[in-house]
């Protein structure tokens, strides 16, 4: 049974947090932010039209903001003391906003509360966004699959599913996984720019 089936499975909510499964007492809660070096795509090319970054979706328990731990296929564990900023379908899409605005990928980079008529539509789910455990070790996953549309012409420029893990891990410490999942999502966000490279329209 894969992560996506993760809403059907018995979720633990931790009295603690990542770095200790099993605490007495709830300490304070601690927040973290996808922390990473905005990555640049080198293109011969630019789209001639705008785009949109619509905020992405997420699969339960990924729709909110404390860290998900995968014990196994069938066990999972979010806390309630260490948790994100805001759901992952938030922070990646406010980094992906953030990635392509430093790019020339496109002329503009617009939010969803822009009124600004802009005519491509990036559109995004989370499945996976997750610190996995085998036995000893932990890894971050991360699944996010994306669709940039023309609403325009309705025509489909990229769609597609990017899936990847980290290195493994001795440690199970929140701090860890932060900084694994921001080293993930900087790797989706420099394959996603290659991607809308090789997406641009000839003329």
């Amino acid at each position: 049974m894969g992560i996506r089936q993760a809403a059907l499975f018995t979720a633990t909510l931790l009295l603690a947090g990542c770095s200790s499964l099993l605490v007495s007492s709830t300490p304070a809660p601690v927040y973290y932010q996808l922390d990473y070096r905005a990555p640049s795509a080198t293109c011969s090319g630019q789209f001639s039209k705008g785009v949109r970054i619509q905020p992405f979706s997420a699969s339960s328990p990924f729709d909110q903001p404390a860290m998900v731990v995968e014990q196994s296929k069938n066990r999972i564990l979010f806390s309630n003391t260490y948790q994100w900023v805001a759901n992952p379908g938030t922070l990646i899409t406010q980094k992906l906003r953030r990635d392509l605005s430093l790019t020339p990928l496109f002329p503009q980079v617009a939010s969803a509360d822009n009124p600004t008529m802009v005519p491509l539509d990036l559109t995004g789910h989370v499945f996976t966004f997750a610190w996995v455990k085998e036995n000893a070790q932990a890894r971050a996953q991360l699944e996010v699959e994306i669709s940039l549309v023309d609403t325009e012409t309705h025509h489909v420029l990229l769609r597609k599913n990017y899936r990847l893990e980290g290195d493994t891990y001795s440690s199970e410490d929140s701090d860890t996984f932060a900084r694994a999942m921001s080293a993930l999502v900087k790797r989706f966000s420099d394959e996603l720019q290659r991607d809308l490279c090789n997406s641009i329209p000839s003329t």
